[in-house]
């Protein structure tokens, strides 16, 4: 599989069958490379020996792993939640600058009792550095909690449908 796929592009080999069973079948585009090739594999073997057969099921394994992890790698978004006392500037930040939506709470400390707004959001890694340096800057008191996310669905990421 090759990086048109990725792109969402086809380069015209078994990356068009694999986006077909994507599409239809909710199968990886990686493991549908994978069966493709597996039975190109299997016809190759009894053509040019068992020995080739096995070192090309190898690259062919390899691969469709590879595909699959770049990507999700591609993909990854951030799910942030920040507590800061700039918690309206971070918020107009986020809306104005980024162009990402937030959504704020209410909380409170579990040491201190202080109340306190809790911003959530959910960026893509270009746009969580800016949000981190952005913090980083006007409140380096501030407690950013960052995770990984493979799937965002709704607006402004994934429809739903």
């Amino acid at each position: 599989m090759d990086a048109g796929a990725v792109l969402s592009a086809s380069t015209g080999g078994t990356d068009i069958t694999a986006k077909i069973l994507n599409k239809y079948f909710n199968i990886d585009i990686g493991k549908g490379v994978l069966a493709c090739d597996f039975f190109i594999v299997l016809a190759a073997a009894s053509v040019f020996g068992l020995r080739i057969g096995m070192y090309a099921m190898l690259g062919v394994i390899l691969n469709g792993f590879l595909v699959d992890n770049i990507i999700v790698g591609l993909r990854i978004n951030k799910h942030v939640v920040i507590i800061s006392r700039a918690s309206e500037e971070i918020r107009r930040f986020i809306v104005e600058e980024l162009e990402s939506g937030a959504t704020i709470y209410e909380g409170r400390g579990g040491w201190s009792g202080e109340r306190k707004e809790v911003i959530a959001t959910i960026v893509n890694r270009r746009k969580f550095i800016r949000l981190r340096d952005f913090i980083k800057a006007i409140d380096p008191e501030a407690f950013i909690s960052a995770n990984n996310i493979h799937e965002v669905l709704g607006e402004g990421f994934d429809k739903l449908a």
